[in-house]
């Protein structure tokens, strides 16, 4: 299988070592560390893309590494001979073997040294996960073991959890030392074979059919099953939001971990199963190693230094054809800060219409004209401002009810000035359009005011309320006059808001008066005058009790 790079990917530098890649790790001090099988430690000056040194690790036999490893700080590496049930520890510096660790009833198939670099690990075909004290070789605890062979193992970057996976096809998440039950995550049909945390609270499981998982580890919640990878995963590496998948078929998918969502499934492709891949966040530099011994260095975003120039000529077309080249460019911080250009021109847009003088509008636009992935954006935006401009005319020639439908089609309309401006005017005439209608004979008057507004579906509800709580009010004020009190109070009863009105409280100064007035005439013994009252006040709900017994006591 020939070798497959996107144009602009072809890598920085390729390198060759004698047997497969086990480890890839960016050390603390900045270079790459590079073990393989054949028991070789190389260095890699990653910004120059050469080899610094190469070293033969320092163990008892010569037979071909299963798995390998090195501390952040590149003074110790652990190292596991095929089919032997023993890891051995070694100073790098020294150059000088320190001690063997493992107690595994079988072969060894993963070792790892932990973030701090006081642990290191052993996994086996057995199942077991064993912590090793790295300064004199001890025992510091054993992580819950699995039913079958373990073939990844993980730490996250603060080393305070650990997840293991294997045959047994289930993942579990620990706390190293603790004495908390793990978490066990299920999703996988088959081997759990590669390992990665992410940023935050997130951990990515791979396995033998390509199959991936986003976990939430805080809950041990499956997020997501991303899109298959071609082919069984080997290794697994995140930066931010990219999570970068190797392949026993030589390819190594790109994700999008924030988008949950494949990017490129064959973003790089080589002849071999790639075995080893790690991202260096200070260089922006992917390196891939291979079961054929390549060490592929990439600078990831195809030049950074192109895309910072360009960004700077706001030539953001360049940006987006480099980002369809390289579909790795979208994480590059000059597509990001080109992205957040564009929302930010997007956000003074809408508030520019918000301020009424979406005339200034057009000129923010011409940076990004003449970038094919904005065009139909672009086109929206026009239209909006099209829309706006037509929605602001009808407005001032008082065509409310054309102005109010293009508000109700651009909910952002509805945050200017010019909409503002017509819910006053609507105000202001509902409010004078109420008071002609309690004054007798005015109503064309309001119906009139109030015609500018008719066939705008928010205002028709109000309006008809408005007219008809009008004639209502007249009508009230008319059985007052009249002293209809049955009546009266009857639609009082109906429409409780009239209680609100003058009118209603000037019945409610009628019926006081008429208390009084029977109180008086009854203590005077004026009998006929008394039962004139209470006959009356028969008819007001606040007296009727009252007025019924004094007419009762007023009987012969």
């Amino acid at each position: 299988m020939p070798q497959r790079f996107g144009e602009g990917m072809k890598p920085g530098k390729s390198l060759q070592a004698g047997g497969a890649i086990l480890c890839l790790s960016v050390l603390d001090l900045g270079p790459l560390a590079v073990i393989s099988n054949d028991a070789l430690l190389r260095f890699v000056d990653l910004h120059h893309s050469r080899i610094l040194g190469t070293s033969k690790l320092p163990l008892n036999t010569d037979s071909q590494l299963a798995a390998a490893d090195i501390a952040r700080k590149g003074h110790l590496c652990i190292a596991a001979e095929a089919q032997r049930s023993e890891a051995e520890v070694c100073s790098v510096k020294r150059r000088q073997r320190l001690y063997g660790v493992g107690s595994h009833r079988g072969a060894i198939s993963r070792v790892v040294i932990d973030p701090t670099g006081r642990y290191g690990v052993t996994a086996g075909d057995d199942g077991k996960v064993t912590a090793w004290e790295l300064r004199n070789g001890k025992r510091a605890f054993n992580l819950p073991g699995h039913s079958d062979g373990v073939k990844a193992v993980a730490f996250n970057a603060a080393g305070d959890r650990v997840a293991t996976g294997g045959f047994d096809r289930v993942v579990q998440l620990s706390q190293p030392g603790s004495s908390h039950a793990p978490l066990l995550l299920r999703s996988h049909n088959t081997a759990v074979t590669a390992l990665c945390f992410t940023e935050g609270a997130g951990l990515v499981s791979g396995d033998r059919g390509g199959g991936l998982a986003l976990w939430n580890i805080e809950t041990g919640t499956l997020i997501r099953r991303l899109e298959q990878a071609p082919g069984g995963v080997t290794a697994l590496c995140c930066s931010g939001e990219m999570l970068f998948a190797a392949t026993d078929r030589g390819t190594v998918a790109l994700y999008d971990l924030e988008r949950r969502e494949a990017v490129d499934l064959r973003y790089l492709r080589f002849a071999h199963p790639v075995t080893a891949v790690t991202y260096c966040e200070t260089q922006q530099r992917l390196a891939v190693g291979t079961a054929a011994g390549g060490i592929h260095l990439f600078d990831i975003f195809g030049g950074s230094a192109r895309l910072e120039q360009a960004l700077q000529r706001e030539d953001f077309d360049a940006i987006y054809t480099m980002a369809r080249t390289n579909r790795a460019v979208r994480f590059s911080p000059a597509f990001k800060a080109m992205q957040e250009q564009w929302k930010e021109l997007a956000e003074r847009i809408d508030a520019l219409i918000a301020e009424d003088r979406a005339e200034y509008a057009d000129a923010l636009l011409i940076p990004f004209e003449r970038v094919r992935a904005k065009q139909q954006e672009i086109r929206a935006i026009r239209e909006r401002l099209k829309a706006y401009r037509l929605f602001r005319e009808h407005a001032e020639n008082r065509r409310y009810a054309v102005a109010y439908d293009l508000a109700f089609k651009f909910p952002l309309f509805r945050e200017s000035l010019c909409f503002k401006g017509m819910e006053a005017e609507w105000q202001r005439s509902y409010d004078r359009a109420a008071v002609l209608m309690r004054e007798r004979e005015r109503e064309e008057e309001a119906v009139a005011l109030l015609a500018q507004f008719r066939g705008i579906s928010e205002k028709t509800g109000p309006i008809r309320e408005l007219l008809e709580s009008g004639r209502r009010y007249l009508y009230f004020k008319e059985l007052v006059a009249r002293r209809d009190w049955k009546r009266a109070w009857e639609i009082v009863r109906n429409h409780p808001q009239l209680e609100q009105t003058d009118v209603y409280r000037s019945m409610l100064d009628v019926g006081d008066r008429l208390f009084v007035t029977a109180q008086r005439a009854y203590n005077a013994n004026d009998y006929k005058s008394a039962e004139a009252a209470c006959e009356t006040l028969l008819g007001f709900p606040d007296y009727k009790e009252e007025a019924a017994l004094l007419l009762e006591r007023m009987k012969p």
